[in-house]
């Protein structure tokens, strides 16, 4: 049976990412991030231009800035799970490739598949 919420509650999507370990090694690291739930008419309005509208659709970074709320099963170089604040936020961010990983799993998430741009 489906109930209907009375607010939009965010979700958690697994997202992975293949990057060098210290050996130089290719390898698949794996956390769960969590994402705002657009409606229907959000997520149309942020992914799809009608025709004649020349904005750009959205890319990797905007993607995150908009949905990518949080995450899980990060740690620090510690082995601390990395608490969810802008500064880390900031920082996990920046590791190279990690926009598009996140992109394609809430596009994933959504039905849409080999969608995401750089």
């Amino acid at each position: 049976m489906f109930t209907l919420p009375k607010e939009s509650q965010p979700y958690w999507y697994p997202v992975v990412i293949e990057l060098n370990d210290n050996e130089g090694k290719k390898k698949k690291f794996e956390f769960d991030a969590q994402f705002e739930r657009l409606d229907d008419d959000e997520r149309s309005d942020f992914l799809y231009r009608p025709e004649g509208d020349d904005r750009p659709l959205p890319n990797d970074a905007q993607i995150c800035e908009r949905v990518f709320k949080g995450w899980r099963k990060v740690n620090d170089e510690e082995g601390a799970q990395l608490e969810v604040n802008d500064s880390n936020r900031q920082a996990l961010l920046k590791v190279e490739g990690i926009k598009k990983a996140i992109a394609k799993s809430w596009l994933k998430s959504i039905g849409i598949e080999g969608r995401a741009k750089n």
